[in-house]
């Protein structure tokens, strides 16, 4: 979704989700899990607002981020 909205590589998506991960220290898994249930409502809007509005979207992902430790002991509890 990132490469389609910011019109960007792979690579450069990816690092943009490990950069938001590590500073936020969240794991990208869930900042990127966030930020896929964020993009689609910028889908109805023109290149320009969808880049204006996907910037404060990363920034701000892991604010949005539900119970992210309660997840992440779910996720790794489901693993045993």
């Amino acid at each position: 979704m990132l490469m389609f909205v910011c019109d960007i590589s792979a690579d450069q998506a990816f690092a943009i989700l490990r950069t938001v991960s590590q500073d936020r220290t969240i794991k990208l898994t869930l900042i990127a899990e966030q930020i896929s249930k964020d993009l689609p409502e910028l889908a109805r809007s023109n290149r320009f607002e969808r880049r204006m509005h996907i910037d404060g979207i990363l920034s701000n992902a892991h604010r949005r981020v539900v119970d992210a430790t309660a997840r992440l002991l779910n996720e790794e509890s489901n693993n045993f």
